[in-house]
């Protein structure tokens, strides 16, 4: 089974790829991380392939799945895990008057048109058959 988990460099995405080399299922895992001083770098373990990757950057999603293609042609899972609500300059807003529109907009293409572009070039790693005898089952 192969897995890419897109936004693995911290947090909920760091946690399944921990989750998923615990999984003797899984031959293969790519994981996308922005931070190069992410903890998901110091994880050894040989079916790991961890790529740089920003979200907001549609070149880069076509070369990250090149390269992915280039190794196999199917994915049984894509987790996407990246996303943004604040960060050391942007805070949530508690209110209408503290909206701001570059705030906005920056949300959006990290939230919604990353993930978007994401999928348009990864479909076709996804059209593939599972056995129905035998689809793979969520980590634990």
């Amino acid at each position: 089974m192969a897995a890419l988990v897109v936004g693995a460099g911290q947090g909920i995405g760091l946690g399944f790829v921990k989750q998923l080399l615990e999984d003797n299922r899984v031959d293969r895992l790519y994981a996308t991380y922005r931070n190069p001083d992410s903890e998901l770098l110091t994880l050894g373990d040989p079916r790991l392939s961890c790529l740089p990757l920003d979200i907001t950057d549609e070149t880069q999603i076509a070369t990250l799945i090149t390269k992915i293609q280039a190794e196999t042609s199917v994915l049984h899972w894509v987790i996407n895990c990246v996303g943004v609500l604040h960060n050391d300059t942007m805070q949530p807003e508690k209110s209408l008057r503290h909206l701001n529109t570059d705030k906005l907009l920056h949300y959006f293409q990290v939230n919604s048109i990353g993930a978007v572009l994401l999928a348009k070039h990864v479909q076709p790693l996804l059209k593939h058959a599972i056995a129905p005898s035998s689809p793979p089952s969520p980590p634990k």
